[in-house]
C-alpha cells in the first residue's frame, strides 16, 4: 500500500503520468524530473495555477477515485487546491491593501 503524498499527487497531474504509483520516498525525485523548479515547502497558489489546469485534474481523476467529484473523503488535491485558492485570495487582498496605502 502506498502512503499518500503531495509530490506523488503532483506527478500524477502531469500528462502521461496519471496512472503511476510512486512510493513516497521517491516521489519528490520523480516530481523534480518533471518540474525542475518545484520547491518542497515553497509551493504557492500561483505556481499551482500556472502549472496545472482543470483538464489535468480530470485526466488524473480517471485513474484516482479520491480525485473524483462526490468522493466521500476529501482528497489531498482538493485540500491543496482549496488552500491555494485561499492563499491567492489573501495575496490579492494584501496586494490591494498595499495599493490603497500607496495611493493615499
Amino acid at each position: 500500500m502506498l502512503i499518500p503524498n503531495l509530490e506523488g499527487l503532483l506527478v500524477r497531474l502531469h500528462e502521461g503520468h496519471e496512472a503511476r504509483l510512486i512510493p513516497a520516498d521517491d516521489a519528490e525525485r520523480q516530481l523534480r524530473k518533471l518540474w525542475r523548479k518545484y520547491g518542497k515547502g515553497s509551493l504557492s497558489a500561483d505556481q499551482l495555477k500556472r502549472r496545472f489546469t482543470l483538464a489535468d485534474l480530470k485526466r488524473s481523476a480517471h485513474h484516482d477515485e479520491d480525485l473524483r467529484p462526490g468522493h466521500p473523503r476529501p482528497s489531498e488535491l482538493s485540500a491543496t487546491l482549496a488552500m491555494a485558492s485561499r492563499l491567492s485570495t489573501t495575496s490579492a487582498s494584501i496586494s490591494s491593501l498595499g495599493t490603497c496605502r500607496a495611493s493615499t
